[in-house]
């Protein structure tokens, strides 16, 4: 499902250049369930934009459920991110003024789906995880628990076959990591390829392979 072939990420900023990437070669198949490790600044949250499409590489190349990325336009990886990808972010990311459908829902809208077919397939989602009594609810009256399960809902509501999540226990306790891993492990089930960036040791026990990087470079790879 994923190909990348001696990818190199480089940023600059006046004098200062920080090699992120430094050539990796990375496959990962169809219904993998995988763990990205590594030390902070090893290059972890790069390699993730680098999948999902939100950076472009400085060399090399990213192939996504086969089509090379390489080349393509705002607007072509746009949409191919919006029909492969589902995002879940340590931080939520959820509109304070929308409420919880709403939120869900924002994949579904800026795909041009109509709005009674956003709210069906919002509440659909978010019945999946355990929310369909906070459809209504604005974010700041969810736990931290639920806003990560309300990111979940947003991740599946266009039934993506890739699941990218940056560290997305790091905010919650040890019953609500649990509780959300559980979430991804069920959308595993159902045959979604499922990447999780992560120092969280409550991580481990979910997950098939486990990659570790270091100072940009692809350290170890196993299952």
């Amino acid at each position: 499902m994923i190909e990348l072939r001696a990818l190199h990420k480089t940023y600059e900023t006046g004098t200062v250049r920080v090699e992120a990437l430094r050539g990796i070669d990375l496959a990962v198949g169809e219904g993998e369930f995988l763990e990205i490790k590594g030390p902070s600044g090893s290059g972890k949250s790069t390699l993730l934009n680098m999948i999902g499409l939100l950076d472009e590489p400085t060399s090399g190349q990213v192939v996504l459920n086969g089509h090379l990325t390489e080349g393509l336009g705002d607007a072509a990886r746009s949409r191919l991110r919006n029909r492969t990808i589902g995002f879940v972010f340590q931080r939520f990311n959820l509109i304070a003024q929308m409420n919880v459908w709403k939120n869900v829902a924002l994949p579904c809208r800026y795909a041009g789906v109509g709005r009674a077919e956003r709210r069906e397939r919002a509440l659909r989602a978010l019945a999946r995880v355990g929310l369909s009594d906070r459809a209504q609810h604005l974010p700041a009256q969810l736990s931290g628990g639920e806003e990560q399960r309300a990111a979940i809902a947003r991740s599946l509501v266009m039934e993506p076959r890739l699941i990218l999540a940056d560290e997305p226990t790091g905010n919650l306790d040890t019953e609500s990591g649990r509780e959300v891993m559980g979430w991804f492990a069920h959308a595993h089930d159902g045959g979604t390829t499922v990447i999780v960036v992560t120092h969280d040791p409550i991580v481990d026990p979910y997950v098939q392979r486990r990659i570790r990087l270091r100072d940009g470079r692809l350290q170890a790879d196993g299952r």
